[in-house]
C-alpha cells in the first residue's frame, strides 16, 4: 500500500506549492513525470522527470526530524525543485 508524503515544489522564482498525498508516474510519450496528489480539481503536483537530479538526505538532528523520516529532492535544468517528505508513522 503507497504511503503518503508532503511534496513541495519550488520554481526558481520562488513560486511554490505544498500537496500531501501518494506518488503515481504517469507516461506522455517517451517522458517520465511524477504525480503527487489525488487529481487536479483537489491540488496535484506534476513534475517531469526527464532532466533531473535525484538527492537523498534525513533529518538526523534536524527540527522537523519528529515529522519526517527523510526527503527526495528531485531537480530540474530549469531549476525547479521537487522535495518529497517520508512521513513518521
Amino acid at each position: 500500500m503507497p504511503y503518503p508524503v508532503l511534496a513541495a515544489l519550488v520554481t526558481p522564482s520562488l513560486s511554490a506549492a505544498s500537496v500531501i498525498g501518494t506518488v503515481h508516474i504517469s507516461m506522455i510519450g517517451d517522458n517520465a513525470q511524477l504525480l503527487i496528489g489525488k487529481d487536479q480539481a483537489s491540488g496535484q503536483i506534476k513534475f517531469r522527470l526527464y532532466d533531473c537530479v535525484f538527492e537523498y538526505g534525513d533529518f538526523r538532528g534536524a527540527y522537523d526530524a519528529q515529522h519526517f523520516e527523510a526527503f527526495l529532492v528531485v531537480a530540474s535544468s530549469r531549476r525547479d525543485t521537487l522535495s518529497l517528505f517520508e512521513t513518521r508513522n
